[in-house]
């Protein structure tokens, strides 16, 4: 899903479209402690990863981006 975005992303500047698609995951449970390699893939291929307990992080991150 990650490289779509990207895709669309790039093809959105070459219309001289600046606004681009961000990928969020919202990782909760510590299960993931277990699949720490299906975890790193998820982490690599998004702009941004909170975990569930941060998810404040994430409030301020959209805050800023409406801002800009």
């Amino acid at each position: 899903m990650y490289e779509e975005v990207q895709k669309y992303n790039r093809r959105m500047r070459g219309r001289n479209i600046e606004n681009s698609v961000k990928l969020i995951n919202v990782i909760d449970g510590g299960g993931w402690l277990a699949r720490k390699n299906d975890l790193r893939k998820i982490f690599e291929e998004c702009d941004y990863c909170f975990a569930f307990s941060g998810l404040s992080e994430l409030i301020n991150l959209i805050k800023q981006m409406y801002r800009e």
